[in-house]
């Protein structure tokens, strides 16, 4: 099973495995509740950042993110609001597992 995750027109596709990694979260209450317009279309519009995103999306597959590379940080930002907007995505996401190595990073 596929997902879409269309962040500011960029669209990301998740599997169940993914949505399920760092769960519970907001992509399993959207996706896997079957009471929720999300559930039966199978696709969520976000208007967050779609390269902070994308980086959501490797840890998602299970992949570590941190240090973040240099190409990985939008232009608009610097390294250390990158990584605190990261963290804001993953705690409004509810990824907690994210959130924390986020806090630990921004806390050393």
């Amino acid at each position: 099973e596929q997902y879409s995750v269309i962040t500011r027109g960029v669209n990301f596709h998740l599997s169940r495995s993914q949505i399920e990694y760092d769960s519970p979260n907001y992509f399993t209450w959207a996706f896997l509740e079957h009471d929720f317009a999300e559930a039966a279309s199978k696709v969520i519009y976000l208007d967050r950042n779609p390269q902070l995103f994308a980086l959501i999306v490797e840890h998602l597959s299970g992949y570590e993110i941190l240090p973040l590379a240099s190409r990985a940080i939008p232009d608009i930002m610097t390294p250390l609001v990158a990584l605190d907007n990261l963290r804001i995505d993953a705690e409004y996401f509810g990824l907690s597992k994210l959130s924390a190595r986020l806090t630990e990073a921004l806390d050393s």
